[in-house]
């Protein structure tokens, strides 16, 4: 198995992608600070010589970029960020910001190729010290949208220049936080008198530039940080004219600087003479540099000369060999069990060719895999096979099974690299006969725990192993097994089981639980993860004196009778019939009154008639003409039915008009009295008629 950080490259070449974020605030200009914009130069010395992307990103101001990050004006004067005796409008941002500036890069300068003429001719246009806000987080952003649009693979470095001045720091620190866990290193410079605390806040450690010289000597290291090339070399011309090559390094960039008078610089060495003309600029009174690039140059002792800069002028060099760690062995491992893991290095990715001997010198190899670091060696001990043969290895045992992240480790002169990757580790557990196990007598809310004498036939490694229920537990009853490593529950996750690890089974009742017996039949097995090896049956025996029935069931059952009676009840006055209250009598003495009088709603008009407790409404009629409910010298009945009332004889005979006009006898039991007949009582009336009134 092989472990590659991105793509293979297809040769020896540096590639980073680089952001550079540029404090262009009023500001800047003070005079403790950048007032002749030595930023602009050493960010023209970035886009000359770095490999790869590169952009740059300055500050948006809200007034100045106004058609970028819309907002609207409050009427509200407020101090002003970047001048705190003048006023300024206090506006609200329409629509996030943001999001705005990632999706549309704003903000951004972006370099084509390394000596692309028309970035140069917009730098310095780009970086003027104009923006009356100081909004990070917006250009944090920013360099986020280039990096979105680039291919992943070549490390990513975001390079900080400010005085430590926010509007917003909260939100620097959240987009400083995204860029991190997304893998990119965040270099932070600070100018002369910048306030740390913003990039200390964010965890990084800010790079503190008094001077000219010292900004040169940070952004070389930023250099470095991006081709992840950590050899460093940086000193004055005057003090330490001769630097060391190291043996081994593919291609070397060293960068003389000094004041605006520097107009050249030469290296001799083992391979002759090299004119510094790779890249070059002067910016007056910030200063000048002079590059020079060296493929594959001879190693050894070399002098550099220049032609003014004054006497503080310096220089540093940047040595990167294309190096990647390469894990060749073991493909896979067995927990447990020391595995020889071997690495190599390799030039130009995993696909390269081994490095040379002189690339190795002072290389370290760490393997870090399961909290272990364990460090390779090519000296013929400790697991190397042969000493001196570029192949790293060592004894790694990996206590546990399964898929394990594993990271191998490069820290050498020439290259600093950490790639990721995967290892297959098997593991073996393999159960014998069943286990019994009796775990006592207990009560409510009780627990009983005995050891679980679990004997495998093998057993290699720490292996995941997962417990299942075979039956149903009683109600309020709970098994569980006790591991080292935490707790299994039937059903539950995978737990790692090492060799001769205690296990512990318990069984857990709670206040409700009802009694039970268990009397050795199979409740349990205990399995690897993942696998369909047979499994380790579990039989218990037990003892639970819980509540009986009546204990356990007895609030319910008188909750039911509650219930019950509630419902009848309620029944009791919603069974019964009732008149519509649309339903109307006429009640008279003659019948042809029965045409002239207006009919009275029985429901509406009569008190005593309603429905009672599963008795349906009745109404019964008097010889004064009125209706009540009182059954006592009544003349008859009127009894509340589903469709129509039921018209019942009580005192006298009641009659109904037939279809024919003739009078019939109504029978004891009643007859419905449909709305429109006629009814009379006794031989000479009172007649009533019912009828539907309107609401």
């Amino acid at each position: 198995m092989a472990l590659v950080c991105g793509a293979p490259l297809a040769q020896a070449a540096a590639v980073a992608q680089v952001v550079v974020i540029v404090d262009t605030s009023t500001s800047m200009a003070a005079t403790n600070m950048d007032p002749h914009q030595v930023s602009l130069l050493v960010t023209g010395l970035l886009a000359d010589i770095v490999p790869g992307a590169f952009a740059v990103v300055r500050l948006l101001d809200v007034g100045e970029d106004s058609r970028l990050i819309p907002s609207r004006k409050t009427g509200e004067r407020v101090r002003c960020s970047e001048s705190p005796n003048g006023q300024c409008q206090r506006v609200e941002a329409q629509g996030d910001w943001e999001t705005l500036a990632r999706q549309g890069r704003l903000g951004v300068l972006e370099r084509g190729a390394r000596a692309d003429r028309r970035f140069r001719g917009a730098l310095p246009e780009h970086l003027k010290q104009k923006a009356n806000n100081s909004m990070f987080a917006l250009a944090f952003r920013a360099a986020r949208g280039v990096f979105d649009q680039l291919d992943a693979g070549p490390p990513r470095t975001v390079i900080w220049l400010s005085d430590g001045q926010d509007d917003n720091p909260d939100r620097v620190r959240a987009a400083i936080g995204e860029l991190k866990a997304d893998g990119v290193a965040i270099e932070a410079v600070l100018f002369g008198q910048g306030d740390a605390a913003l990039a200390r806040g964010a965890g990084l450690e800010p790079r503190v530039v008094p001077t000219p010289a010292d900004l040169m000597r940070a952004f070389a290291a930023a250099l470095r940080t991006a081709l992840r090339a950590p050899y460093a070399i940086d000193a004055r011309v005057q003090e330490q004219p001769v630097f060391r090559i190291l043996d081994g390094a593919e291609q070397v960039w060293v960068v003389a600087y000094g004041d605006d008078s520097l107009k050249g610089a030469t290296l001799t060495g083992p391979g002759g003479t090299v004119v510094a003309d790779y890249a070059a600029a002067m910016l007056p009174k910030a200063g000048a540099y002079r590059v020079a690039y060296l493929e594959r140059p001879a190693a050894g002792d070399w002098r550099i000369a220049v032609q003014g800069g004054g006497a503080a002028a310096a220089y540093a060099v940047i040595q990167f060999a294309d190096l990647t760690p390469v894990l060749l062995s073991p493909t896979g491992a067995m927990a447990g069990t020391p595995a020889l893991v071997e690495a190599q290095v390799r030039i130009g990715g995993a696909a390269g060719t081994p490095a040379l001997a002189a690339q190795l010198t002072s290389t370290r190899l760490t393997l870090e895999a399961e909290g272990q670091s364990v460090g390779l060696n090519d000296a013929g001990r400790d697991g190397d096979r042969v000493a001196g043969d570029g192949r790293f290895g060592a004894l790694v045992t990996f206590p546990r099974a399964g898929v394990q992240p594993v990271t191998l480790h490069l820290d050498s002169p020439l290259a600093r690299r950490s790639v990721s990757g995967q290892l297959e580790v098997g593991g073996a557990l393999r159960f014998g006969a069943p286990v019994d196990l009796d775990l006592g007598t207990l009560g409510l809310a009780a627990e009983a725990c005995r050891p679980l004498p679990i004997a495998p036939t093998m057993h290699a490694g720490e292996v995941p192993v997962q417990l299942a229920a075979l039956r149903a537990l009683p109600a309020d009853h709970r098994l569980a097994l006790r591991l080292p490593t935490g707790e299994l529950e039937p059903g539950g996750g995978a737990l790692p089981f090492a060799p001769g690890a205690a296990a512990i089974l318990c069984l857990r009742t709670g206040p409700r639980a009802p009694h039970s017996v268990a009397l050795g039949e199979p409740w349990l097995e205990l399995r690897a993860a993942g696998t369909h090896g047979e499994p380790l049956t579990i039989r218990l025996r037990w003892q639970v004196q819980g509540l009986g029935f009546l204990a356990r069931w007895g609030w319910l059952l008188a909750l039911l009778a509650a219930a019950l009676v509630l419902a009848l009840i309620v029944a009791g006055f919603m069974v019964p019939k009732r008149f519509r209250p649309t339903l109307g009598l006429v009640f008279v003495e003659t019948r042809e009154e029965l045409d002239e009088v207006q009919p009275l709603s029985i429901r509406r008009q009569w008190r005593g008639v309603g429905a009672g407790f599963y008795r349906d409404a009745r109404a019964y009629l008097h010889g004064n003409y009125r209706l009540s409910g009182r059954a006592a010298g009544a003349l008859a009945c009127l009894k509340a039915e589903a469709r129509y009332p039921r018209a019942l004889p009580v005192a006298q005979q009641l009659y109904r008009e037939s279809a024919e006009g003739d009078w019939e006898e109504v029978a004891p039991q009643g007859y419905p009295a449909r709305p429109g007949f006629d009814f009379r009582i006794g031989e000479r009336g009172p007649y009533f008629r019912l009828s539907n009134m309107s609401r």
